[in-house]
């Protein structure tokens, strides 16, 4: 009897976790195409790098890649089109001239300050049917699973 509860508890409260990572990868779904169809000329993963490159003072093309957890290739090939799109410059290091380091263009950070707005905008649509009470709970749900999680 007491073996039959724990399995029906650990059932349920696995349930509960399978429904809390389903709901929240969903919103992280709906956010992502959220902004996808309202930001224009730059997707979700080139504003993120914009970000970086934005918040770095001289990133190589590598620092990049590993900062997005992609190859270099696939970095390149990104930093390509922002190239293209005349959102980011290729420069040669200060320091070091053999090495390239990316930087913004007035437009990429234009795209970045349209694409930063549009993220709060998006966000605030997403909790405005909260109270201010379940605005206050979510944050600090949020923050606690943030701070088991990250790195240390």
């Amino acid at each position: 009897m007491i073996y039959e509860y724990f399995v029906y508890q650990t059932i349920r409260m696995t349930k509960r976790s399978e429904d809390l990572i389903t709901y929240f990868l969903e919103l992280s779904r709906l956010f992502r195409k959220g902004f996808y169809s309202k930001q224009e000329g730059v997707n979700f993963f080139q504003m993120y790098s914009l970000s970086l490159i934005d918040e770095a003072e001289h990133i190589t093309m590598k620092e990049l890649a590993q900062g997005l957890n992609i190859t270099s290739s696939s970095a390149t090939a990104l930093v390509d089109r922002l190239v293209r799109d005349n959102a980011v410059e290729r420069v040669s290091d200060p320091k070091n001239r053999r090495l390239v380091c990316l930087k913004l263009t007035r437009k990429g950070k234009a795209y970045l300050v349209r694409g930063i707005a549009q993220k709060k905008r998006i966000l605030h649509d997403m909790v405005s049917s909260l109270t201010l009470s379940e605005r206050e709970e979510l944050k600090r749900l949020m923050y606690k699973a943030w701070t088991a999680y990250r790195p240390h």
